[in-house]
């Protein structure tokens, strides 16, 4: 890489200090993780190969890796004894479910500008759904989307199906298959009235090689108002490029519905352009709610919440219920134009828009996971708008108390006791300290550290604050089963004790308890500030006096990351196998029973729910109680009893398929208009510029790179910075700089811009120079008008 080579050169010419090679290394540290970073958002490599974009990765890339989710084998296993049971239907995923509970909400209102209605009452949801390019990519999102919003599958040899909200238009499910009839059995699991839109280069031959096989298929999917299989002709089937194209609704006949089978390299776009009605939408029974994503980030911010709102140093102390309600405010007001906000503990808001989809779990901050039921507060949280059926109820509570422990941690009351006394004091948060029992004070804690300290030493008073950073970061990450902290005190006055007792936030022992001299002698502690870190288990040292300081020291320099990795990744791993073993035993006597044969409640809002699969219910009746009726009459009608039962039987046997075949599909309440265009999918160019101020900004980080190219601190920025913010505070400034070349990424701390290495900065400065010229001649012609 051009850094290294370029430090190489400097360190052979002899003439650096040895302070000046250590700043070399750390820059270089700092460019490799930067590299690392932006080539994981994906500015670098094959876009196909790596590039997250607007559809979460190479769909076939990640099916190739088993990364897609669920991918199962749809068999039928003896359902009707035809030759359509046998194989999956050949290349391609039998059924990847791609998307579960999806996190999309494409705004309608939001793509309102093109729509030709005027009535202030109603918007539209454009669906366009079109042929995948000759010869077919390893994927291709672009088959289906919903509001501008990719979100088909587009593998080769599939059936890409999208489920669509009929009130709020929120993309419910994708997923894509191998076959028809995996594709028709999850179609008839869609409730009534969803919108459907479907692109499939699958032959209907493929599991339907008999006349009963096809008819049984056509069955399957005829709940689809508007999908039409009679377009596709067997010498269609024979051309590997043709796709079926259709957009149609569950169990109604839309006026708007069109189906047809298209050859890709025509070009053909299905686009369906359905009306909203606002109105009814506001009346829904299931009305839009903010549905918390922990630990998920969006793709890309649009801006954060505005300062006339909510203050930027109000947005980075404010709860997550006062970010919310500012939020909700603010969504009002825009008309909204934004669908849901990211941030966290110390952050500002960040709006998001449907370009933020689809979501994706935080890649940082490895060391959380193994204390994911405590990191509610410190990770990045998304909220976007679903219907109330897909929002757990548990959201509606941000603000949710310390979740409780699993189980209870042995506690050595006796050696603690002995050792500490039988109570300790905790500041009440008034300046007053209360006494505790010891065995309460010290429940549920994996570690007990013991803080030997006094007001009058000055490295004692220097060390104390980075311990308070540690242990309230531990605090929160881990309530249950981390680290307590007791302050044995070497003061020599109560007025001392209690000055600089006040500052910290943990235990002590009481300055009138004898025991603090024989608490320092047994763990050999001769100078102060000292640290010894225990089992609590056990009582053993885990973490000596001698290396507690340094090791507690070197983690608050390195972050919250950090901070937790020594906790988890070491401090935790130090404790006697007796105790682990211990701890494993009880961690596992508390995990939940799995059911070999668990019966999963569907969720009927994505799920239709039939009343059981083995009840075979027609419009003539139960077939038992029919077929008893017929019998009964053939009877009397003189034919035998063997001939009757068995007339009977097929009697029944067609009347029920007859029923089965008999869809009835009724008109539907949308209204819409469809339109097949020609050339493809008309593409979204995006805009240039819009804000002087934001070219400004833009024009100054971009300097300084042009400046100083391969010094990363210029490259990569803050988005709360004091600078930046002004693009950030900015309407669509986020997106102004993105579509000039910057990139934005996230980590523990923030989100972050910065300009790719592979970024043309003469293009970009051009762009901007072009656009502020253009404004400065605006200006000067309204002065010389005034």
């Amino acid at each position: 890489m051009i850094i290294a080579q370029v430090n190489a050169s400097i360190r052979s010419s002899g003439t650096i200090t040895a302070t000046r090679m250590k700043e070399l290394e750390q820059r270089d540290n700092l460019e490799q993780a930067f590299f690392r970073s932006t080539e994981i958002a994906g500015s670098w490599g094959k876009e196909e190969d790596y590039s997250e974009g607007r559809v979460s990765g190479s769909l076939a890339w990640r099916v190739s890796r088993g990364e897609t989710g669920e991918v199962k084998k749809e068999t039928e296993g003896g359902s009707n004894g035809n030759d359509d049971d046998d194989g999956d239907g050949g290349d391609g995923i039998s059924s990847s479910t791609f998307y579960h509970v999806e996190s999309f909400h494409p705004s309608p209102q939001y793509h309102n500008s093109n729509s030709s209605s005027s009535s202030s009452s109603s918007s539209n949801c454009l669906i366009t759904v079109t042929a995948p390019p000759f010869p077919a990519p390893s994927s291709y999102p672009d088959c289906i989307r919903v509001s501008g919003v990719p979100c088909g599958a587009g593998l080769p040899k599939s059936i890409s199906i999208v489920i669509i909200d009929e009130e709020h238009f929120c993309i419910l499910q994708s997923r894509t298959f191998g076959d028809w009839r995996g594709a028709g059995r999850f179609l008839d699991t869609v409730p009534d009235g969803r919108v459907v839109a479907l692109c499939a280069g699958v032959p209907l031959e493929t599991n339907a090689t008999t006349d009963d096989g096809r008819r049984t298929l056509r069955n399957t999917v005829s709940r689809v108002g508007g999908l039409d299989l009679s377009v596709v002709t067997k010498t269609d089937q024979q051309q590997d490029n043709k796709h079926l194209l259709c957009v149609g609704q569950m169990n109604t006949l839309p006026t708007w519905a069109m189906c047809i089978y298209e050859d890709g390299a025509g070009g053909k776009t299905v686009s369906v352009e359905i009306d909203v009605d606002i109105p009814r939408r506001e009346l829904s029974k299931n009305p839009l709610k903010l549905r918390c994503e922990d630990d998920t980030v969006p793709q890309t911010v649009s801006m954060r919440l505005p300062e006339d709102v909510m203050p930027l140093q109000t947005q980075l102390t404010a709860t997550e219920a006062e970010k919310k309600e500012g939020f909700l405010r603010y969504y009002k007001k825009c008309n909204h134009e934004y669908v849901g906000y990211c941030t966290k503990k110390e952050a500002p808001v960040y709006l998001i828009k449907k370009t933020a989809f689809p979501l994706r779990k935080n890649g940082s901050g490895g060391a959380r996971a193994a204390v994911a039921s405590s990191k509610r507060s410190s990770s990045w949280r998304t909220y976007h708008f679903l219907p109330e059926p897909l929002v757990p109820e548990s959201i509606d509570s941000i603000e949710c108390d310390t979740p409780p422990a699993l189980f209870d941690i042995p506690f050595n009351e006796s050696f603690y006791n002995n050792l500490l006394g039988p109570n300790l004091l905790k500041n009440d948060g008034g300046g007053q300290q209360e006494p505790l029992d010891t065995m309460s004070a010290l429940s549920n804690c994996r570690l007990v550290a013991l803080y030997f300290s006094a007001h009058w030493c000055p490295p004692c008073r220097k060390f104390t604050p980075i311990l308070c950073e540690m242990y309230n970061h531990l605090k929160e990450i881990v309530p249950n089963h981390g680290l307590e902290i007791v302050f044995v005190s070497s003061d020599r006055d109560s007025g001392s004790f209690q000055q600089y007792f006040g500052t910290m936030p943990w235990l002590a022992v009481p300055l009138s308890n004898e025991r603090k001299q024989r608490i320092g002698t047994q763990f050999g502690v001769q100078g102060i500030p000292a640290l010894v870190v225990l089992d609590t288990i056990s009582g053993e040292v885990v973490v000596s006096k001698e290396h507690s300081r340094g090791e507690v020291t070197n983690a608050c320099r390195g972050g919250n990351v950090s901070i937790e990795k020594m906790l988890m990744d070491d401090w935790l791993k130090r404790i006697p196998p007796e105790s682990q073993m211990i701890m494993e035993t009880l961690a596992l006597s508390c995990e939940p029973q799995i059911n070999t044969n668990p019966k999963i409640t569907p969720n009927s809002y994505l799920e239709k729910v039939h009343s059981s699969s083995n009840d075979t219910k027609t419009d003539v009746g139960d077939a038992s109680v029919r077929i008893k009726a017929v019998f009964n009459e053939l009877v009397e009608n003189g034919l035998q009893p063997n001939a009757a039962a068995a007339q009977a039987i097929n009697q029944v046997a067609e009347e029920q398929a007859r029923a089965s075949s008999e869809v009835k599909l009724i008109p539907s309440m949308l209204t819409g208009k469809v339109e097949i265009t020609h050339g493809g999918m008309e593409q979204e160019f995006p805009r240039k510029v819009g804000n002087s101020n934001v070219a400004k900004t833009a024009k100054q980080y971009l300097n300084n790179v042009r400046k100083h190219p391969y010094t990363f601190r210029f490259r990569s920025f803050k988005m709360s910075n004091k600078i930046f913010d002004r693009i950030t505070a900015s309407t669509d400034g986020i997106e102004d700089v993105l579509n000039l070349g910057f990139s934005t990424y996230n980590n523990d701390t923030d989100f972050m811009a910065c300009i790719p290495l592979g970024a043309n900065l003469e293009g970009m400065n051009d762009t901007i120079e072009h656009f502020l010229s253009k404004e400065g001649a605006k200006e000067k012609s309204g002065e010389s008008e005034a």
